[in-house]
């Protein structure tokens, strides 16, 4: 399993358990909605930074010495996604 996710899981109030081929993670509703949050915002801040970077690249690449010291604007509205008011798709992770 992937030790990010194990690690969101957690985060979100999910329970690690030994099964018989590996480990199990058992959620409550509450706990999973969570969870798809976390995932999502993790997804969003990693998907910002790479257009941080390319943002950032560009600027070297033409050799312009005024590379922002801020985020990128692909950056920021992709980060901005996490900040709207949450609807019912939303939590039902139609992001």
């Amino acid at each position: 399993m992937n030790e990010r996710i194990k690690e969101l899981a957690e985060q979100a109030g999910a329970t690690v358990h030994k099964a018989m081929h590996g480990k199990a993670i058992s959620f409550l509703e509450n706990d999973l909605e969570r969870f798809a949050e976390l995932v999502r915002q993790d997804e969003r801040e990693a998907n910002a930074k790479l257009a941080d970077d390319f943002e950032r690249l560009e600027y070297e690449a033409v050799g312009d010495p005024r590379i922002p010291a801020f985020k990128s604007l692909i950056g920021e509205a992709i980060r901005a996604r996490g900040n709207r008011t949450k609807t019912s798709k939303d939590i039902c992770g139609n992001d």
